[in-house]
């Protein structure tokens, strides 16, 4: 969550070890916040059990950017993070720091402590251990899934932590059925719900994987709550699918649209770009979809010898689902840019044009994607205005960047998108 002061190394010690010690006293009134907003909510009475977290945690992703009254922890006065959510964010992110922390310490006894290395991106923030889960990204990740990006596997690389040597295990977080149902409100006649038409049947644990080191099933990297970003739709979730970006097997891509469709509590999925999947599930949480995502991936995708080629029907069906396909393989790589994104290399790619009338088509990876708000789509198309010879821009999909500059050296091109994206 980040601690920050201007005023030397030993006031800033002196400061953060205060506000730690004042958020360890109050930290059971930010447990006391979260469980009462979710039984107003939900209904559910929250006993802060393993299998009630990925439903709680779901159930703060889609909650936290609400403008409700609360004490407003510390640490969001002082950090990037806390300034972008409400004082209910906060307090609802709080509360499942010491949620997490508690089980950790059920685990094996551990406690909480400040993380003492300067050029770690969450120096200073709270960390269980010595050799404690992961917990120090899980508030970015709730956060960026409030924005609607896909970050929920930042969640599990908490929760296989509970596989080493202790009380719990990572099985421990499957909900049983009578738990997943008492999170769906009841409703009622002036409050509409959304029910899942069926809920997964495997344990999520079994299904997420990895389940060897070549697991075709985590090229569904990640998902998120809601549309894709840049794409405004109806759809309750998407997803990072990691496709070829060379020849694609059209007729396993087929498949796995088909078995995506016949997963437990899914409609339908569209391919918004190439690596963005756009689902939709109402009332299934984010890692009910990731994991039945990965479960079609698993089943679908590796290449069969008796596939036959596409009959003239099926392809334009697969093409109205997933319409990259029209123009993969035709764009040649002229420049590219790596830059950071939420930990992640991400590459900006200059490449030769997807459309005719423009110069070059400017392919942003998929982590890229995910960051893109209206404001810093506009961001970028105006520094990109600026450059001597460009005269067009057009931003069609979030994927790409249309630039019509005859001239314009393509390694200039992708160092202002990259500091474009950078600020």
């Amino acid at each position: 969550m980040g601690f920050f002061t201007a005023d030397g190394d030993e006031r800033r010690f002196y400061e953060a070890d205060a506000w730690f010690q004042a958020w360890l006293a109050s930290s059971p009134k930010s447990a006391e916040y979260l469980a009462t907003r979710l039984r107003k909510a939900t209904g559910h009475d929250l006993h802060f059990t393993a299998a009630e977290l990925r439903p709680t945690v779901d159930w703060v992703t889609r909650d936290l950017r609400k403008d409700r009254s609360a004490v407003k922890p510390d640490w969001a006065y002082r950090s990037e993070l806390g300034q972008e959510l409400t004082m209910h964010g906060a307090a609802l992110i709080d509360g499942l720091l010491v949620y997490i922390g508690g089980l950790a310490d059920a685990h094996r006894p551990m406690s909480w402590g400040l993380d003492q290395r300067e050029s770690a991106p969450t120096y200073l923030d709270p960390v269980l251990g010595p050799g404690g889960p992961p917990v120090a990204m899980l508030p970015y990740a709730v956060a960026a899934m409030g924005h609607g990006r896909a970050s929920w596997d930042a969640v599990e690389d908490v929760l296989r932590w509970f596989d080493t040597s202790g009380e719990l295990s990572y099985a421990d977080f499957d909900t049983p059925a009578e738990v997943r149902e008492s999170f769906i409100p009841k409703g009622g006649l002036l409050r509409k719900v959304e029910r899942p038409a069926e809920l997964p049947r495997a344990a999520l644990s079994e299904v997420l994987g990895p389940l060897s080191e070549e697991d075709p099933g985590l090229v569904v990297n990640d998902a998120g709550p809601g549309h894709a970003p840049g794409t405004p739709s109806d759809a309750t979730h998407h997803a990072i699918v990691m496709l070829a970006a060379g020849a694609i097997d059209e007729a396993a891509l087929l498949r796995f649209l088909r078995g995506c469709d016949a997963a437990p509590g899914i409609q339908r999925v569209l391919f918004r770009s190439h690596h963005i999947l756009e689902v939709w599930a109402p009332g299934l949480l984010t890692v009910e979809v990731l994991a039945a995502l990965r479960v079609a991936a698993r089943v679908e995708l590796p290449t069969r010898p008796e596939d036959a080629p596409l009959s003239e029907d099926d392809r334009r069906g697969l093409l109205l689902r997933a319409p990259f396909l029209e123009r993969l393989g035709k764009a040649e790589d002229l420049a590219f840019r790596t830059i950071e994104i939420d930990g992640f290399d991400a590459t900006v790619t200059v490449q030769t044009p997807w459309l005719d009338d423009y110069t070059y088509t400017v392919a942003l990876h998929p982590r890229i994607v995910e960051t893109l708000t209206e404001a810093r789509m506009h961001a970028v198309a105006d520094a990109l205005g600026e450059l001597p010879g460009v005269d067009r821009v057009l931003w069609e999909d979030a994927e790409g960047v249309h630039v019509h500059a005859p001239g314009l050296p393509v390694e200039q091109l992708a160092d202002a998108v990259a500091e474009a994206l950078r600020g």
